[in-house]
């Protein structure tokens, strides 16, 4: 990438934010604290259900995405659970459930994008809210900062790697995706996804050292590994490629 770097996005989760659990039921706890029909529910049931649920959906990497106040209503027609509450309700707690924490160098990498003008967004799949996912970014990640925008996958029915996730996120910036960069630590879902959608740049930010797992992942659903992109296990070394114009 020969010139000056106009814009940085970003995947959410492990990239921004890293993923840690409060509770291991975090994804129906709330259908449990609002049921008024509580102890007449099997919550193994629930609990098992929802796994295979989400295990399918997330193995199937679908290009299109649903929103979580359909999962959550899909589990309370299922199983017959009655709320004390609006689904709306119980959508915003669950997030509630997480821990999650700012991954390592991210404040000082946002400083050099600050200092050097660059702008930047969040670019995220996921079936929650883009309101409760601006607002652990803006908790544990923003500080000073600040991001453009925060663009959630189930807000506009597409997710990575569909190209046309990408490409709404950096129209939306009205950028040239070209001379952009995306940053994620999923292989498949942002480093392949963001380099089919055309961007400058498609940085593996490898900080969890995924890189033989991932790829042998990615092997054995017939996608090819050796597709242009850059790896970093920091964002330390990320800015020193960047300054070196490594990219």
């Amino acid at each position: 990438m020969n010139t000056k770097i106009k814009g940085v996005f970003f995947d959410c989760w492990d990239t921004l934010i890293s993923f840690h659990l409060k509770n291991n039921a975090w994804n129906w706890q709330t259908l449990k604290d609002h049921a008024i029909n509580r102890e007449e529910i099997n919550w193994d049931d629930v609990n098992a259900f929802c796994d295979d649920f989400y295990h399918k959906y997330y193995i199937a990497h679908l290009d299109f995405e649903v929103k979580v106040e359909q999962v959550l209503n899909l589990f309370c027609l299922y199983f017959g659970i009655q709320l004390d509450c609006p689904l709306s309700t119980c959508v915003h707690e669950i997030l509630t459930h997480l821990d999650p924490k700012p991954v390592e160098g991210i404040d000082e990498f946002l400083t050099y994008l600050d200092e050097e003008k660059i702008p930047y967004a969040c670019l995220s799949n996921t079936i929650y809210t883009e309101e409760d996912t601006r607002a652990l970014i803006e908790k544990l990640v923003s500080g000073n900062h600040h991001f453009q925008f925060v663009l959630a996958s189930g807000d506009v029915a597409v997710k990575k790697p569909n190209p046309v996730f990408f490409q709404t996120g950096v129209k939306m910036a009205k950028l040239d995706i070209k001379d952009c960069i995306y940053i994620g630590d999923k292989l498949l879902q942002d480093t392949y996804g963001s380099y089919r959608a055309g961007f400058g740049a498609s940085i593996f930010l490898d900080w969890k050292n995924e890189v033989e797992k991932q790829s042998k992942y990615m092997t054995s659903i017939d996608k090819d590994i050796n597709f242009p992109h850059v790896r970093v296990e920091s964002y330390q070394e990320l800015k020193e490629r960047i300054l070196n114009d490594e990219l």
